[in-house]
């Protein structure tokens, strides 16, 4: 992966009262020297009477539920700004809102997309929400979701490999792999571990158990 020089910092709700994700965002822009993008996706509907389409209602509706959107994105703009990020922030009608990132951040050319994790709508608490997953399925751009605001201390970075490039992986993936996780902990000053989760295939042939 490319030096982290953009960055997009997905928000679902600016009028939230907390953004637990906004810290670790500016401390991995600054570890890099790297923009913030603070995007918002205005994913709802707007339902207005036909017979007021002519007199500009619905230009003024979209630009009222906008200001609303920008005004907190601005001043979460200025926290970054005291942490010596430069902050921008950008909203936009689109849906839905995993696709709107992704479109957001190719046509800023990012180089790192950054999202809280949803909470809630999961049958299992290890599992990732649908949008979460759909994100990462679909996203060219590295992803980095954030599952709590505690900031990053010497964090670990575990980049997970496969040798084998079984299922047809491309075969410099883990080579890219290695690199965005070296960059990764190197900025947050971390320590890289890689991992290959092999399981037999052969019938019956369970796999080795460390005892240590």
């Amino acid at each position: 992966m490319a030096s982290i020089r953009r960055i997009v910092f997905a928000i679902r709700d600016p009028t939230a009262a907390r953004q637990p994700g906004l810290a670790k965002a500016i401390q991995v822009a600054r570890a890099f020297g790297a923009s913030l993008e603070l995007f918002h996706a205005l994913t709802d509907a707007v339902f207005i009477e036909f017979g007021r389409l002519d007199d500009g209602s619905l230009d003024r509706l979209r630009e009222r539920v906008e200001d609303e959107a920008r005004i907190p994105l601005v001043r979460l703009c200025e926290v970054a700004r005291k942490h010596g990020v430069t902050a921008s922030h950008a909203v936009e009608w689109d849906y839905p809102a995993h696709e709107a990132i992704v479109r957001r951040a190719l046509a800023t050319s990012a180089d790192l997309i950054i999202a809280e994790c949803h909470r809630g709508g999961r049958t299992r608490p290890w599992l990732i929400h649908l949008t979460d997953w759909e994100l990462l399925r679909l996203s060219p751009v590295p992803v980095l979701l954030i599952k709590n605001g505690k900031a990053y201390h010497r964090p670990l970075v575990l980049a997970a490999v496969d040798p084998a490039h079984a299922h047809a992986k491309p075969s410099q993936l883990d080579t890219r792999l290695l690199a965005a996780a070296g960059e990764l902990s190197k900025g947050l000053r971390g320590t890289l571990h890689a991992m290959h989760a092999n399981y037999p295939s052969i019938v019956g042939l369970e796999p080795p158990i460390n005892h240590s």
